[in-house]
């Protein structure tokens, strides 16, 4: 250790402290998160801590403590996080750090140091004990109490560590096992010193916190309460028990000390010699709730004094109400107007049975079926009574009732208890108090207000594993951790237009005259609304700037991120861990996530950046100093639950655009083929991306499905610190299709992924005009899919041939009457949903050969068909020029429209389809078309009876008598398709919403028909999606 230091934390060693982390992974059971100087420096900016100590040597960083207020209760300091890299471990540095953070707690004046590790992790349980640290028997992470500072802090104890010191003198047996000694229902904990033939023993109490027993080689001084379970408004006995072990008189005083809602008054003085017991009295005064089981109890407290040297005795109790009474209404919804069941538990807290009488009073909009209930329970027995109860509208439900208890001697207690509880439906706005929190409602939607964490959590009735909560506000620099457990000072609810608002106000321990005060206003759609407003209620300006921290709990369980300008998309849960993220590129004011059951949305002024980190999404503000009397609020963040359906809907609300533009979102774990464009030539790149804080650790294999280019692979360690690399591939032989297969496989994960490529041919592209039945006739073809259109006939391409077979179901030369339509063309067409074959027909129509490039510079080729409508009154002024596009030797065909909006009207989402009537057989009963619903299962529909599906994901098309089929895939609308069929027509639709104002020009999305011999799923299709026109 001679060359090792512990030093407080300095910017100048934020590298140090993340290569430190990456080399720690196997610490945290396998974290490949990737830290970087940057990440460190951002998070030792916002992090709420007292100090943090580093373990180093040399220049690298080889340990870390952090050091904080403890957040969970009253009277201690809390080391929150404690890291020595791997390869030193065994070297007593955590030892050391452990160490120095219990100096600094004894530095600060704190009575008790805690810490939490996991279930998992005994091996660091000896060090926590030989540091004085007892594990507190409880369920889920372990839990550790240290009082070295009281100890040592104590008067009539430091006399005596100048002859022993804490760490090297201290006797305990080192069991892997929770701590504690239970003696009449209390629990304690032993600390005991030798040396040189002397001895200390003290042991501490776990309710109350505190000394209980104090024994040296001269005394033994103890506390003893007769049960720890005590009904309030009742007296109890206290005895101290005091042992003098020498000859000579002990000089003792004890005075009791009020402690919270413990009034005990004792004071005695007395000489004691051999062996004497003090008796107290102390009341318990009457309690509003019930108590905390894992805080700091009321304590029967007082101060001890022997020989002119003081101690601090505490022993807690816990105070109860003579019975336990909660309602509790299950937390779905509520039906007005028939009969329904809520539930009452009763907790009988005598150790005697008791009989417990009450009687439920009425409210406005609540009936009680039955009103006087009498229950009898065994000593400390429990039941579940139910409430029959008949309700007129939703609402809060408050009553402070009276309950009567008869104890098996005649003795009759009388209180009263205050039940509470949300009757909850779709409407209805209200608020009101529970034992636990603050509660308002509207509608489908609750908010709750902790009051005992002061988080702010939003409800619906769908039921959802991935919760959102707004933390406590915290203000600084560094932040304060105070309002983490600091009961608010008020509480008001009440309706404001559409909204039902919860102010809670705090008030500040620490920055004297400041005062915060949280905002939210819940609407009935599911959107919260929050903001802060800071106070300064002094006659002067404040001596500092007034900093603000506002965080809230978000999982990225299927979340999307716009991320380094792209959208990013979660799929599932690989990459939820919100470590893998960096709020600085995070580069628009959202995040949206699908959720479990139900969709959840965040977003935040567009001024505002956002730091990531703990898992908690935080937004800094600095308000400078304020004025006397002068006060600032934040912008709003919004929280819309259920909501909206898909991010694309949250994005405009976000960025307050009407209309957003269409995106393409890309995997965290990306695979860009030719720069997203699925239309290859022999020879492109692949690029692949992990956007996340994570470095590749194994292979990375590239497989063509066709083996039109051999296996690729590249291997990297972590060490590489790569998290991005490049294929070249080079095919060897003509292809249509195929499918490129990215195969992964990491130390921690291994998956496989499928992207569709199709490969553009060095062939010419014919075009003729003809005739055909006597009109002209436009056809082109690409060596593989001849099209045809002619603008006599109608506004449609009425042939697609592929493999000698037409697959167009078309009327020409001549429209006719067919099913449903009279006219009926058939063929591949598009139009306003409103407007009748009829109405184009009447047009005049023109038909060109293009040239056409999309975003990616692909040369389309293709028929141009245009007309303009002059006859029809709603669209006349309206141009549409649709082009049916091919590549070069591409069994391919994309089809979009441009619309020129020149009628003189908005249109305001105006439906426009497009529609491709097939003939995958010349007998319509040969015939079918096949989809994947929500649940994965491809399901076949056949034609000749009368079926229709809308469809999320691509439809194949096909026939009982030929291998090729064609699929119907709407590209950036996929989710927006239709197929039908019946006993004359088989055919596709695709939909789309047109906003336009006049003199508009838009297109819309590609259209693809795509042959092929199997069902293509849209996830391997994702690149088309990226193609448009303009």
């Amino acid at each position: 250790m001679e060359d090792i230091k512990i030093i407080e934390y300095s910017p100048l060693f934020a590298k140090g402290i993340a290569e430190m982390w990456n080399k720690s992974t196997d610490n945290w059971g396998g974290n490949n998160v990737v830290k970087t100087e940057e990440t460190i420096l951002r998070e030792h900016e916002n992090l709420t801590f007292l100090n943090v100590f580093l373990a180093v040597k040399g220049k690298e960083v080889i340990g870390y403590c952090r050091l904080s207020e403890y957040k969970e209760d009253e009277g201690g300091l809390y080391i929150s996080l404690l890291n020595v890299r791997p390869d030193y471990h065994g070297k007593k540095i955590g030892k050391s750090l452990v160490i120095r953070a219990i100096e600094r707690t004894i530095e600060l004046g704190w009575p008790r140091l805690d810490l939490y590790t996991w279930p998992g992790n005994t091996k660091a349980v000896p060090l926590y004990k030989k540091c004085g640290f007892f594990w507190e028997k409880r369920d889920g992470m372990i839990h550790f109490m240290n009082f070295i500072p009281t100890v040592l802090q104590t008067e009539i104890l430091k006399d005596y560590f100048e002859t022993f010191h804490w760490y090297n003198d201290a006797k305990r047996e080192i069991l892997i096992e929770p701590d504690g000694r239970i003696e009449n229902g209390f629990e304690y904990y032993e600390y005991l010193w030798e040396k040189n033939g002397k001895r200390l023993r003290v042991e501490f109490e776990r309710l109350g916190r505190g000394i209980r027993l104090i024994e040296t080689d001269d005394y033994m001084v103890s506390a003893m309460v007769e049960n720890k379970n005590l009904i309030f408004g009742r007296k109890y006995k206290v005895f101290y028990k005091i042992l003098n072990k020498t000859g000579e008189p002990l000089n003792v005083s004890i005075k009791g000390l009020n402690d919270k809602n413990i009034i005990f008054s004792l004071d005695k003085s007395m000489k004691v010699v051999g062996e004497k017991t003090i008796e107290g009295e102390f009341y318990v005064g009457e309690i509003f709730e019930e108590q905390s089981k894992w805080r700091t109890h009321p304590a029967v407290s007082a101060e001890i004094m022997i020989n002119g040297k003081k101690a601090l005795f505490r022993v807690g109790i816990v105070p109860m109400f003579p019975a336990k009474l909660s309602m509790i209404v299950p937390d779905y919804e509520s039906f007005k107007n028939v009969k329904s069941e809520c539930y009452i538990e009763v907790v009988n807290n005598f150790k005697e049975e008791a009989e417990f009488v009450f009687i439920l009073s009425d409210s406005e909009n609540i009936r009680f079926l039955k009103k006087k209930f009498n229950v009898k329970l065994k000593g400390n027995g429990k039941d579940l009574i139910t409430i029959p109860y008949i309700l007129k509208d939703f609402s809060f439900y408050s009553a402070n009732i009276p309950v009567t208890v008869q104890l098996n001697n005649g003795e009759i207690i009388n209180f009263r208890k205050n039940l509470s509880a949300a009757f909850k439906g779709r409407t209805g706005r209200f608020g009101g108090e529970t034992e636990n929190s603050w509660i308002i409602c509207n509608g489908s939607y609750s908010l709750e207000l902790n009051k005992f964490n002061n988080k702010l959590t939003i409800k619906s009735f769908i039921k959802d594993l991935y919760n959102i909560f707004i933390n406590y506000p915290k203000i600084g620099r560094p932040f304060s951790t105070e309002f983490s457990k600091k009961r608010v000072e008020k509480v008001e609810y009440f309706k404001e237009n559409d909204a039902m608002v919860l102010k809670a106000v705090y008030r500040s321990k620490y920055f004297e005259n400041i005062e915060v005060v949280s905002v939210s206003k819940l609407y009935a759609n599911g959107i919260l609304e929050h903001h802060y407003e800071v106070y300064n209620l002094a006659n002067n300006e404040t001596e500092q700037e007034i900093w603000l921290n506002e965080s809230i709990f978000y999982d990225f369980f299927r979340a999307v991120i716009p991320y380094e300008n792209r959208i990013i998309e979660l799929k599932g849960s690989y990459g939820r861990l919100i470590d893998y993220w960096e709020g600085s590129k995070v580069t628009e004011n959202w995040i949206f996530s699908q959720g479990d059951k139900i969709t959840r949305g965040l977003c935040w002024h567009k001024d505002y950046r956002v730091v990531l980190n703990e898992e908690l999404i935080t937004i800094e503000h600095n308000f400078g100093k304020l004025a006397a009397k002068e006060y600032k609020s934040t912008k709003p963040i919004y929280i819309a639950l259920g909501t909206f359906k898909n991010w694309q809907e949250f994005r405009d609300f976000a960025l307050k655009k009407v209309y957003s533009e269409k995106l393409s979102p890309s995997d965290h774990f990306d695979m860009i083929v030719n720069g997203g464009n699925p239309f290859v030539k022999d020879s492109f790149k692949v690029k692949i991306r992990d956007y996340k804080q994570t470095y590749f650790n194994g292979k990375i294999t590239l497989i063509s499905e066709t083996s039109s280019f051999k296996p690729v692979e590249k291997k990297y360690t972590e060490s590489d610190q790569i998290r991005e690399t490049e294929f070249l591939i080079n095919i060897k032989k003509n292809i249509d299709l195929d499918l490129l297969k990215l195969d992964v496989n990491f130390n921690i994960i291994e998956f496989q992924r499928k992207i569709a490529i199709f490969q553009i041919k060095d062939r010419e592209i014919k075009r003729k005009i003809s005739k055909e039945d006597g009109i002209d006739v436009y056809s082109m073809e690409n060596g593989v899919l001849e099209i045809k259109a002619a603008p006599s006939f109608s506004n449609s391409l009425f042939s697609l041939i592929y493999n000698n077979h037409e697959w167009l179901d078309s009327s020409f030369p001549k429209p006719k009457p067919k099913s449903w339509w009279n006219p009926w063309t058939g063929g591949l067409v598009s139009a306003p949903m409103d407007l009748i074959f009829s109405s184009i027909l009447e047009e005049k129509r023109m038909v060109n050969f293009v040239d056409i490039e999309d975003n990616y510079q692909n040369k389309w080729s293709g028929i141009k068909i245009s007309y303009e409508l002059e006859k029809n009154d709603k669209y006349c002024g309206l141009k549409l020029n649709q082009y049916y596009l091919l590549l070069p030797g591409l069994p391919v065909l994309c089809f979009t429209t441009e619309i020129i909006q020149n009628t003189g009207s908005l249109f305001n989402f105006v439906d426009f389809y497009t529609i491709a009537f097939l003939k995958p057989d010349s007998e319509i009963t040969k015939s079918w078309f096949i989809s994947r619903n929500l649940s994965g299962e491809m399901i076949k529909y056949k034609a000749g009876i009368n079926q229709e599906i809308h469809s999320h994901s691509p439809v194949l098309f096909g026939s009982e008598n030929r291998k090729e089929k064609v699929l119907f895939f709407a590209g950036q609308n996929s989710t927006n398709l239709i197929a039908f069929a019946n006993n004359e027509v088989i055919a596709g639709l695709g939909m789309n919403k047109i906003i336009a104002k006049n003199n508009d020009k838009v297109f819309t999305p590609p259209i693809f028909l795509i042959f092929t011999e199997e069902y293509l799923p849209e996830v391997y299709l994702k690149d088309l999606k990226n193609i448009w026109f303009d």
